[in-house]
């Protein structure tokens, strides 16, 4: 199975229309995978087996696009998809948590496009429902020819192998049985089998505890799947460091792009409001906490000059990712436009490789970037923020 992870985010931490149009569902009704709002009545749309009120998309049939040679994804694989963007969660996750979690996929899926298909997998804190939720992945894994099930669950189950399934529920029974916050999500592959896979531990801030606002979950949620955006344009099956380029870029951009298009969906209605965490979260909030850390760790370590450029950082620059680094991107679009990285880094990206992409898009090498973002942070948060 393909292991390569994405994106382990630990917080203390052109499609159809229909297909990403925003829902109203009433009891009974689920999202087919073609988009079209469908009932019970209905006999060619089989309700799971979950209570009556959820939304649920229907898992994509066909349209599994596979390697076209050792390391290159098909073309087709950079465009946009029919099939939404579908939530499979353990039946441990509540139903309004399991809602908000699929209606922000679809929010994201209209925000940069319907690339897919996508499976986030979502596990809970009880052991038996990772179970019956591991069964239920490695049958679809089995009748796709993906992997046989007996292997499949071996590898899901197994405590020796980081980033699979019971992982998940591990991190999550962990946090609430020590009462020490723990959660994490990420890209964990899939690609081999036509699929951008994701997992997820149970969400601590939609669940209402340690204070975690709600809204954190749905920022990962965006961030993960701009993460689906960011390897669709690669087209690549492992970790193509040439088209992705370092690890700040990376996670800078999903960081950077989560966060504005979390603000703006908000403030559209289009995602709800939780309210329920020990500290506001919005946008400006983020970044100044950001900001204020990622100087710190500059003072101290100088993360900018030695650091960035490598593939990822040491462990006393860690935290430099989705501080430091999300500050980069901000001022990279700040010099550009807000539309760069969508419309003219990634499209290219696959052709180019990063560094040219970077170049071209940007107008500068990133070595020059770096000396650039070096006196950036040298400044106040109160000069620095005039860049938003």
């Amino acid at each position: 199975m393909n292991r390569f992870v994405w994106l382990l985010a630990t917080v203390i931490f052109t499609a159809t229309t229909a297909a990403t149009n925003a829902l109203t569902l009433k009891k009974g009704q689920v999202l087919g995978s073609d988009g079209q709002i469908k009932t019970k009545n209905n006999k060619d749309m089989p309700l799971n087996s979950e209570a009556e009120g959820l939304i649920h998309v229907q898992e994509c049939k066909g349209l599994f696009l596979k390697p076209l040679d050792g390391d290159n994804m098909p073309k087709e694989w950079s465009q946009p998809h029919p099939c939404a963007p579908e939530l499979i969660a353990a039946d441990d996750i509540p139903i309004k948590i399991q809602n908000d979690m699929q209606k922000t996929l679809l929010e994201a899926s209209k925000e940069w496009g319907n690339f897919g298909p996508i499976e986030y997998w979502v596990l809970g804190t009880h052991e038996q429902s990772a179970k019956k939720l591991i069964e239920k992945y490695c049958s679809r894994r089995a009748e796709r020819g993906d992997i046989g099930f007996d292997q499949c669950k071996r590898e899901e189950l197994s405590s020796n192998i980081k980033h699979n399934m019971i992982s998940y529920q591990k991190i999550g029974a962990r946090a609430l049985n020590s009462g020490r916050p723990e959660q994490s999500a990420g890209h964990t592959g899939g690609q081999n089998w036509g699929i951008h896979r994701f997992m997820s531990s149970l969400p601590l801030g939609m669940a209402g505890r340690f204070g975690i606002p709600g809204e954190e979950n749905q920022k990962v949620i965006l961030h993960e799947y701009f993460h689906a955006f960011q390897i669709a344009h690669a087209r690549s099956l492992g970790a193509s460091r040439k088209k992705l380029g370092p690890i700040w870029f990376m996670e800078g951009s999903a960081e950077y792009m989560a966060l504005v298009a979390h603000d703006k969906l908000t403030k559209q209605s289009k995602l709800r409001r939780w309210k329920n965490g020990r500290y506001r979260f919005t946008f400006k909030n983020e970044m100044k906490k950001r900001f204020k850390h990622a100087k710190e760790l500059e003072a101290k370590f100088d993360c900018v000059k030695s650091k960035m450029k490598e593939a990822f950082f040491t462990e006393k620059c860690n935290d430099f990712t989705y501080n430091g680094d999300v500050w980069a991107i901000a001022l990279l679009v700040n010099q550009t436009n807000e539309k760069v990285l969508i419309n003219e880094f990634y499209p290219n990206v696959y052709d180019l490789g990063w560094e040219k992409a970077f170049e071209k898009s940007f107008g500068k090498t990133p070595n020059e970037f770096y000396k650039e973002f070096e006196t950036f942070m040298r400044k106040s948060y109160r000069d620095a923020s005039q860049i938003l």
